[in-house]
């Protein structure tokens, strides 16, 4: 995904420079714009479909800390925002139209950020049930994690992470 949508913004940057992007005439096979929304919608749901498959193999080691519940918050959060910016740009100009006081882009754009923000008050209820503060709560006897644990773990993350940048 990461690949694909570095290559897809690319292209859309070289289409724009020559004027065949045209990101206003909406779903228009004569432009670029819609081949490159496709490429993206088929990247995503390519990078989702690998996601789940990921789940499917990690949620038995992850039994008891409710990891449908914390999979699901994230990446339908992630799913919701990026099919239905999807729909709202496929729907706009045919199904949404624009007003005397608004153009089509901003309908869709204002509906797209109103269902956003509608979505979010039920992902944030969603998430603290998923996420409870009790299953991180220090068992009773148990000393207390000094801070170079941490700091020790997280510095370890930066280094198991610095070859995945030079991959080619």
């Amino acid at each position: 995904f990461i690949r694909a949508s570095s290559v897809i913004s690319i292209i859309g940057i070289i289409c724009e420079k020559y004027n065949v992007l045209c990101e206003s005439a909406g779903f228009s096979v004569h432009y670029a714009n819609v081949y490159l929304e496709a490429a993206d919608f088929v990247s995503i749901s390519v990078a989702l479909y690998g996601l789940f498959i990921f789940y499917g193999l990690m949620s038995d080691e992850l039994k008891g800390r409710r990891p449908l519940a914390k999979f699901l918050c994230i990446k339908l959060i992630v799913m919701a925002t990026f099919y239905q910016s999807f729909v709202f740009s496929a729907l706009e100009g045919r199904v949404i139209k624009g007003s005397a006081y608004w153009t089509a882009t901003n309908v869709a754009d204002g509906l797209n950020a109103l269902t956003t923000c509608i979505e979010m008050v039920f992902f944030a209820a969603f998430m603290m049930w998923a996420y409870t503060p009790a299953e991180y709560k220090r068992q009773p006897g148990t000393p207390p994690t000094s801070i170079w644990r941490p700091l020790w773990d997280s510095m370890l993350v930066v280094v198991h992470a610095t070859p995945v940048t030079h991959i080619p």
